[in-house]
C-alpha cells in the first residue's frame, strides 16, 4: 500500500500551487483524505473554485506520484448557486458536509460552504420520512418473498432492509447519512448489530434467519412510527382540510424529497393516528372519474 506520507505530500503541494494562484479563490476537498479511510486504491478529490472561468464546471483527471486525482472545476458564480436549482433540498447539506473546506480568499465563498453544512431539524424530520418510507416498501418486497419463497431475492430484500433500517436510526440520532450507515448503525444500537450479524454470518436454517430478521425490523418500524413521521402529523393537522398524498407532496416543505407519501399516510390511517375518506377526483369538466383517499386529523 502507498505509504499516507505520499498522499500528504501530493495533497500539500496541490494546495500550495492553487492558494498562490491568483485566480483561485477556494478549495474543498473530499473523500477518504476528509474521513481518514484510506487505502490502495484511494484517489485525492477536490473541488477548485475559480474567479471567472470555466464558464461550466470541468473535471480533471491526472496522476502525481501514482495518485489519481480528481479536480472538479467551478466558477465563483456557479459555485454559489449550488443547490439552488436541485431536485433534493438536502443535497447541498449531504455535498458540503462531505467535503472539508481547505482554504478560501472570498468570505462569500465560506458562508455558502458553512450554510450547506447547517443541518436543521426540519431537514431531519424529512429525511426520516425519507427512510422510513423506503423501508416500508423494501419490507413489503420481503414478507412476499418470504411468503412465496425465493431465498436469494429474500436475502437482497432484508439486505436493504436492514440497510434502509440504519439510515432510519442513524438520522434519528441526529447523524450524518452516509454510506457506512450499516457500521454506524451497529456502533448506537447493540440489538441492530446482533441481528445483522444474524444475517449475514449464522443460522444454518435461511427461512428462520429471514423471519428473524423481519421480525426486528417489524418491532422498531412499530417502535420509531411516529417520532418518525411526528412532521407529517403536524403538518396534516395545522392544514385542517382533507388532503390527498399528491397534494401533501405538492407543498414546498416537502417539494424535493423522495417520499412515499401515500405509503406512510396508509400506515398512519392503519394505526388511527390520522383518519382517511373517500373524495370524487373529477375531469376538467366536472365528471367523477374516481374516488381517492384523503386523510386529515380531528
Amino acid at each position: 500500500m502507498k505509504a499516507i506520507s505520499i498522499y500528504q505530500d501530493v495533497f500539500n503541494e496541490l494546495v500550495y500551487n492553487l492558494k498562490n494562484n491568483e485566480e483561485i479563490l477556494a478549495l474543498l476537498v473530499f473523500g477518504s483524505l476528509v474521513t481518514g479511510d484510506l487505502w490502495e486504491g484511494s484517489d485525492i478529490d477536490l473541488m477548485v473554485v475559480c474567479k471567472d472561468n470555466p464558464v461550466h464546471v470541468k473535471n480533471i483527471y491526472l496522476e502525481d506520484e501514482e495518485i489519481p486525482v480528481h479536480i472538479k472545476l467551478i466558477n465563483k458564480e456557479n459555485f454559489m448557486c449550488l443547490g439552488e436549482n436541485n431536485k433534493s433540498e438536502n443535497a447541498l447539506y449531504k455535498f458540503f458536509s462531505a467535503s472539508k473546506l481547505v482554504f478560501w480568499k472570498d468570505d462569500d465563498i465560506r458562508d455558502k460552504y458553512n450554510q450547506g453544512r447547517y443541518f436543521k431539524d426540519v431537514d431531519k424530520d424529512r429525511l426520516s420520512m425519507v427512510y422510513l418510507g423506503r423501508l416500508l416498501k423494501d419490507f413489503k418486497v420481503l414478507k412476499k418473498y418470504l411468503y412465496h419463497g425465493g431465498n436469494y431475492t429474500a436475502f437482497s430484500c432484508a439486505v436493504r432492509c436492514m440497510e434502509e433500517f440504519a439510515r432510519l436510526y442513524v438520522n434519528s440520532m441526529g447523524y450524518i447519512t452516509t454510506k457506512d450507515a450499516l457500521a454506524m448503525a451497529s456502533e448506537l444500537n447493540n440489538e441492530f448489530k446482533i441481528s445483522l450479524e444474524k444475517l449475514f454470518f449464522y443460522s444454518d436454517n435461511v427461512k428462520e434467519k429471514f423471519e428473524n430478521t423481519a421480525s426486528f425490523l417489524e418491532f422498531q418500524i412499530d417502535n420509531m412510527f411516529k417520532n418518525s413521521t411526528s412532521f407529517l402529523i403536524d403538518f396534516i393537522k395545522n392544514e385542517s382540510r382533507h388532503l390527498s398524498a399528491e397534494e401533501i407532496k405538492e407543498f414546498k416543505v416537502f417539494k424535493g424529497f423522495n417520499i412515499e407519501m401515500e405509503m406512510l399516510l396508509n400506515e398512519l390511517w392503519k394505526r388511527n393516528i390520522i383518519k382517511r375518506e373517500l373524495r370524487d377526483y373529477t375531469s376538467e369538466d366536472g365528471k367523477v372519474l374516481f374516488k381517492e383517499n384523503v386523510y386529515y386529523v380531528n
